[in-house]
Parts: C-alpha cells; sequence; structure tokens
C-alpha cells in the first residue's frame, strides 16, 4: 500500500509544471522589462520606436507598419483595441508573445495579438499569458533580455563607448609611511 501510495505521489509530481522555473522566469520578464523602460527613457521616443521594431522585422508587416503598432501601443491608439497606453517593456513583450504565439499555433499575428491583449486586459500578467499560450516563458526572456543588450549599445553615449573620453585625473601618489622609531631596530 505505501509503496503505490509513494508510486502515485512521484507520477502526480512529475506531471505538475515546474512552477520554480516559471516563477524565476516571470520574474526576470518583469526586470527586463523595466529594464527596456529605463533604457528607452534614456532616448527620445522616436529612437526607442525604431529600435523595437527592428526587432520583429517581417512579423507585423512593414517596418512602417511595426512602428505603427509600436506607437499605437505605446498612446493607446491602436485601431479596434481598447488597451490603454503601455511601457515600451510592455510592448517588447507583447509583441515577442505575440510573434511566439502566432508561429506555435499557425495564427495570423492580428489575432494572436488581439487574444494577447485580450488577455491582458483581463488582469492576467505577462508571465501567466505565456503560461497560458503554452509559450516558454524562458525564451521570451532571453529574447527580452538580447533585445534590452541591442538597445543598450544604441543609446549609449560616445563617452561610455571609449571614444571621447574625458581626460582622467591623475593619480596622486601615495606618501611613504613614516618609520616609527621602536620599530627601526627590530628586524
Amino acid at each position: 500500500m505505501l509503496k503505490r501510495l509513494l508510486m502515485a505521489s512521484v507520477c502526480a509530481a512529475s506531471l505538475l509544471p515546474p512552477i520554480a522555473g516559471y516563477a524565476d522566469d516571470a520574474y526576470d520578464l518583469l526586470q527586463e522589462g523595466r529594464r527596456t523602460d529605463r533604457l528607452a527613457t534614456s532616448a527620445s521616443g522616436s529612437t526607442a520606436v525604431e529600435r523595437i521594431a527592428a526587432d520583429f522585422p517581417g512579423t507585423f508587416g512593414t517596418p512602417e507598419q511595426t512602428r505603427k503598432l509600436v506607437t499605437g501601443l505605446r498612446d493607446g491608439t491602436l485601431k479596434g483595441k481598447s488597451h490603454g497606453t503601455m511601457g515600451y517593456g510592455e510592448i517588447y513583450i507583447a509583441l515577442a508573445l505575440t510573434q511566439a504565439y502566432a508561429a506555435s499555433k499557425s495564427l495570423s499575428t492580428d489575432s494572436a495579438m488581439s487574444e494577447i491583449l485580450s488577455q491582458r486586459i483581463d488582469g492576467k500578467g505577462w508571465g501567466k499569458i505565456a503560461l497560458d499560450l503554452g509559450l516558454n516563458l524562458g525564451q521570451i526572456v532571453s529574447r527580452l533580455r538580447s533585445g534590452n543588450e541591442r538597445l543598450a549599445a544604441a543609446f549609449e553615449r560616445p563617452a561610455a563607448k571609449g571614444g571621447d573620453r574625458a581626460p582622467q585625473a591623475e593619480r596622486v601618489a601615495r606618501p611613504e609611511r613614516p618609520v616609527r622609531p621602536e620599530r627601526a631596530g627590530r628586524n
């Protein structure tokens, strides 16, 4: 009896989703989204839109259509979708989820985006949406992290890259330590 109970417990545990990994990925997704917001605010809005749109070539139509989509999500003017305004991190997450969901289910990006935005409007978090749609959240986090690296590289100032650095102050030499008389005779 005990052996059967143990086997049933092991089988049941193997069917559960890896909650710890999911929680870590959901936290990382949130942190990377916030990082996207910080990076994007360090540049002009048009530059941020341009860089985010460049990470999704051909997925949402022409580059101009992708820029319009990003702008529409940013200011809440996306046709036919009442979703409110979104930060750049949320926009990147929405686009990455849409792309992954559309590819996994052979859907159009419009219907995938509608599904994702409707779940978001219903109050679900990005991690929960990804889990409900059967998407690999770790891949989305990785994609966002790579996008953030490209954003950071695009928004760095030349001085930070090592180009025109300001001259550094010369290091002042340390004065020599005085020799203590009580220790001078010891070796």
